[in-house]
């Protein structure tokens, strides 16, 4: 299972304006973010990321999985969405007992942090917003157990107004 995980991010590294602020985000990320989920299948989500989707979850023709504790969510039954306590794992063999082969993990902080932690993300694709956000969230939280993690740059692209799209493949030990 190829495991991508692709955000949009200020240049100082903030995934949100405060806490769930992204009206920053472009058309062109969203662009993007929709033809992921059409190839993938099948997105990734905590719940403060299912929250800020609003009217617009779940996102159509994907399976939308979103990992949360909360009970109420847990009992939602929701068609195009699965709400669960699985670790990072067996969402994956959730997404491989259904056929698909590509995960598109969207986040936030903390799902990116268990993916990447639990060395489950094949691919970081970044897409880099020339702004400077004072506060917000972060891509990743501190990961235990890791200090450093290489990446190699496979493509680069750059858009209108100063955008740039960067995918990396995370190097496996």
């Amino acid at each position: 299972m190829k495991t991508i995980q692709y955000l949009a991010i200020s240049v100082n590294g903030h995934i949100t304006v405060g806490e769930d602020g992204t009206d920053w985000v472009t058309p062109k990320t969203i662009e993007d973010f929709g033809k992921l989920n059409l190839e993938s299948g099948v997105v990734v989500m905590g719940k403060r990321t299912y929250e800020m989707f609003g009217d617009d979850f779940p996102q159509p023709d994907c399976l939308n999985i979103v990992m949360t504790r909360d009970p109420k969510l847990l009992k939602r039954q929701l068609e195009g969405a699965l709400f669960t306590d699985q670790d990072a794992r067996g969402i994956i063999k959730i997404a491989e007992e259904k056929g698909f082969k590509q995960l598109f993990v969207v986040g936030g902080t903390q799902t990116n942090t268990v993916f990447l932690r639990d060395d489950l993300i094949d691919e970081i694709w970044i897409n880099i917003h020339p702004i400077i956000i004072g506060h917000g969230k972060y891509l990743f939280d501190e990961v235990s157990g890791i200090s450093i993690k290489d990446l190699e740059l496979y493509e680069s692209k750059p858009f209108d107004g100063g955008q740039i799209l960067l995918k990396y493949r995370i190097k496996k030990d």
